[in-house]
């Protein structure tokens, strides 16, 4: 642990602790920590190519840990797979999106007199 001040735009150490206070992470699982995973572009646009066609997130990451010989050397964990897939499609609303939906409910609530809906409009609607 290290603990530095700032005084006068001069930093100084003020606190150092040399021993770790846990076990370092092992070579076969540090490919699960966060500062070492990230999905590159190019892997990127696999996922997206393949989860456009129809293919399920957790079967791209299968077809991906086999290509490169094991969940290790992927880059990325299933989870974060899952993670870009879902950001990804939130960003895919188009414009008129929302007021599809809005009809939608509006067709469902007259249909039906038990089913609700609400909405929360931001400032950018």
């Amino acid at each position: 642990m290290i603990r530095y001040t700032v005084q006068d735009n001069q930093w100084t150490v003020s606190r150092f602790i040399s021993e770790h206070n846990h076990e370092l992470a092992t070579p076969s699982k540090r490919h699960l920590l966060r500062s070492t995973r990230s999905i590159p572009t190019a892997k990127a646009n696999v996922i997206d190519s393949m989860v456009s066609a129809g293919i399920r997130p957790t079967d791209v990451y299968t077809y991906m840990s086999n290509e490169v010989r094991g969940v290790e050397n992927v880059g990325f964990t299933r989870r974060d797979c899952y993670n870009y897939v879902n950001k990804h499609k939130m960003m895919m609303i188009r414009a008129g999106d929302g007021q599809s939906l809005l009809n939608h409910f509006k067709v469902k609530a007259s249909e039906e007199p038990m089913f609700f809906y609400t909405v929360q409009i931001d400032q950018e609607n």
